[in-house]
């Protein structure tokens, strides 16, 4: 391919420097062992072994500095992250079934509305796909929230949970305190999470799918935009958009890294680790290890692309949305060819574009 990927690589990484200036240059520094310990917990590079532990592990799912443990601190609810829980599968498939659902919605007004803009002007196409989601995640949750404020308040969550865990500081009761407010405070819709119940255990799910399906979805859709304009693969996408949204997934890792804790001691790269240890997944490194930085859909993995939401039984249940949300943001702008006129790099979080507009071509 004879594209500028140089180009789309070096816009590419001052997202990531913008977001965490200290954290992801260290990763790279550290990315070339298979494995090695750090202050934080041991880190995983090596392909194979993170797929050992996202899917073959026992993960401690409801522990300090994970997930469920967050949601039980602050809204005092295990059901939807204990295995053992009562009450947990029934929960798990009424959340997949509502995934399903939201997968197969219609297009959302954002998207349509920056389409018909962007044959006659320029378009903020960060402020277009955070409207994008916000619509995805009041249908998924059943609510009708502003979308501004929703996507807002889970972008923050978002950023505070990451330094919570990464840096050890940091304070997420006022960051949930706010989504739920959010959340429980808007009308209902007649269907989703929320439509038939208000428990806290259907808040809490509303609460981590709303922020996962947000996080993620803004993160891939304004960096893939980015990286497709500078590097000039739009003829490439509408040759092939599945591989080319698989590769982008595989390149850009939108989750980079994934935290993780053992549930109980695990043999991992020949030396049985102890119950509780922390593992930090690095998705960025593995998913470039065997493949490179280049995005080229003729070389496509999709299972590569799938360690970005996880693997196994503890893969993300929302992945399969995000990645037909990305196909459609993309399916969106490139019959335009947009290049890029502006842009700038949120603070925190996971790294994205804030403000990224975009002018058509053709």
């Amino acid at each position: 391919m004879t594209t500028d990927q140089h180009r789309a690589r070096r816009n590419d990484r001052l997202a990531f420097l913008v977001a965490h200036p200290v954290l992801y240059p260290a990763l790279g520094a550290l990315s070339r062992p298979r494995l090695i310990a750090t202050p934080r917990g041991l880190l995983i590079n090596d392909p194979g072994l993170a797929r050992t532990v996202l899917a073959q592990a026992p993960l401690d799912r409801a522990g300090p500095d994970t997930t469920g443990g967050l949601i039980a601190e602050h809204l005092q609810v295990t059901a939807w992250f204990n295995d053992d829980a009562q009450g947990y599968r029934a929960r798990r498939r009424v959340l997949t079934k509502e995934l399903e659902r939201a997968e197969h919605a219609g297009t959302p007004v954002a998207l349509g509305s920056a389409a018909a803009a962007l044959d006659d002007e320029p378009v903020d196409a960060a402020a277009c796909i955070a409207a994008t989601v916000g619509e995805l995640a009041n249908t998924l949750l059943g609510t009708h929230a502003n979308p501004q404020r929703l996507v807002a308040a889970a972008e923050t969550l978002t950023r505070r949970g990451m330094s919570k865990y990464l840096r050890g500081r940091g304070d997420l009761s006022t960051a949930v305190a706010d989504l739920v407010q959010v959340i429980t405070d808007a009308p209902r819709a007649s269907t989703g999470l929320l439509a038939t119940e208000d428990d806290p255990s259907a808040v809490a799910a509303a609460c981590v799918a709303g922020t996962a399906t947000i996080a993620t979805t803004n993160a891939a859709g304004t960096r893939a935009l980015a990286y497709l304009a500078d590097a000039d693969l739009w003829d490439s996408y509408r040759q092939d958009p599945d591989a080319m949204v698989d590769e982008l997934l595989r390149v850009l890792t939108p989750s980079p890294l994934l935290p993780r804790r053992l549930a109980e001691p695990f043999p991992l790269d020949g030396r049985i680790r102890a119950q509780g240890t922390r593992l930090l997944v690095n998705v960025r490194a593995a998913c470039r290890r065997t493949a490179g930085w280049r995005v080229d859909p003729r070389r496509s993995d999709p299972a590569l692309a799938r360690l970005v939401f996880g693997f196994g039984t503890h893969s993300c249940p929302g992945s399969q949305m995000a990645r037909q949300t990305l196909r459609r943001i993309l399916d969106t702008f490139a019959p335009h060819a947009p290049r890029v006129r502006r842009r700038h790099a949120a603070r925190g979080g996971l790294p994205r574009w804030d403000v990224l507009e975009l002018e058509a071509t053709r």
